[in-house]
């Protein structure tokens, strides 16, 4: 019968484990502040945060959440660091009271497989990250230090109600190009390099960075007061922006 695995002291806090593995049919119940390991984590069922909670694997372990993860009680920070794969198979703070935070380190890859993030404060992608599902992401803000793709098909893209400002820095579809991207009302997307996709559906307003010559293959859509804003922060020599689908929006500002 499911039961529930309780971590409520922090483990490998002097020595770290090698690894961590539970298995499936019940549910881990994360209480610590800390869990470290040399290699891998793998959570296969749900997770329950009772703390925010940092987990590290200083050897490039893969860190694996192969159910749902939520927050008990109140909002809890998760916090990855591993140079290897961090894997959400399962929502993310589907059910309040949500997580705080997401953050994770550089140096790898985190793949977003579980269809939906939600967060009552950052999502901060510190490496790579990946889209196995549809995705919809609620947060106060997010970001992307690194690149953004789909797996196996192209993947929508959408932010929540109340979402504030996201910031893509790296390529946005330059593997596998992403389906629809979809912001709110009163919302900036900026992007710091090229972006394939099939449609950006613009509700609020798309900033474009021109200190690098980049491609943007999206079709780009009005559904409301929105703007498209071409500049150089740098205020140096303005590079070339191509866009190769059709751009449909009521202000353009370069």
């Amino acid at each position: 019968f499911p039961v529930t695995i309780h971590f409520s002291g922090v483990i490998g806090g002097s020595t770290p484990l090698t690894s961590v593995t539970t298995n499936t049919g019940g549910t881990v119940a994360i209480n610590t502040t800390a869990i470290s390991t040399t290699g891998a984590q793998t959570f296969n069922e749900n997770v329950t945060l009772g703390a925010d909670v940092t987990l590290t694997s200083s050897s490039s372990g893969n860190i694996t959440f192969g159910g749902t993860i939520e927050s008990t009680t109140s909002a809890r920070a998760l916090t990855v660091n591993t140079s290897g794969t961090t894997t959400f198979s399962g929502t993310v703070g589907a059910t309040t009271p949500y997580l705080a935070s997401v953050t994770t380190n550089s140096g790898g890859t985190t793949a977003i497989n579980g269809g939906s993030v939600r967060t009552t404060g950052a999502q901060t992608y510190g490496d790579a990250v990946t889209l196995g599902a549809n995705t919809t992401l609620t947060a106060t803000t997010v970001s992307f230090a690194g690149t953004l793709d789909s797996t196996t098909s192209a993947r929508d893209l959408t932010f929540g109600a109340s979402t504030g400002n996201v910031t893509f820095t790296g390529a946005v579809g330059s593997t596998l190009a992403l389906g629809t991207i979809t912001n709110v009302a009163g919302e900036l997307l900026t992007f710091s390099d090229g972006v394939a996709a099939t449609t950006i559906a613009n509700y609020g307003t798309l900033l474009f960075q021109a200190s690098s010559a980049k491609t943007v293959s999206a079709a780009i859509t009005d559904n409301g007061l929105t703007t498209i804003q071409v500049i150089n922060s740098a205020d140096t020599t303005i590079s070339t922006i191509t866009f190769s689908g059709t751009v449909v929006t009521d202000t353009l500002t370069i």
